[in-house]
């Protein structure tokens, strides 16, 4: 049987205000290796537009093939799935209830 073990809740990020670049920003060695993963790969050839990482408030990583920063796209029913997700987070973490409003 699994027994899951929960830490202290990340802190509470406040998506108001704008997002930090971290220091070794696009220098970690992981976000070095998935810049390269998709190197290997035709990106373009399975629809990747690009990615942003980050690591509570800072952005550790980022990479744009097409369009930057500012770009939207039609991500369809993907929304659902990552608010879905997010949700469930929070509600692990203590940060969030069913009550909550």
């Amino acid at each position: 049987r699994r027994m899951l073990v929960q830490s202290s809740p990340p802190p509470s990020i406040d998506l108001s205000l704008p997002l930090v670049i971290a220091a070794a920003y696009n220098a970690h060695p992981d976000a070095v290796a998935l810049s390269t993963a998709l190197d290997e790969i035709d990106p373009s050839a399975v629809g990747f537009k690009g990615y942003v990482v980050l690591k509570g408030t800072e952005v550790v990583a980022e990479r744009y093939d097409v369009g930057d920063a500012t770009s939207t796209y039609h991500i369809w029913s993907c929304t659902k799935s990552w608010a879905a997700a997010m949700i469930g987070e929070l509600l692990y973490a203590g940060n969030l209830t069913l009550s909550t409003k």
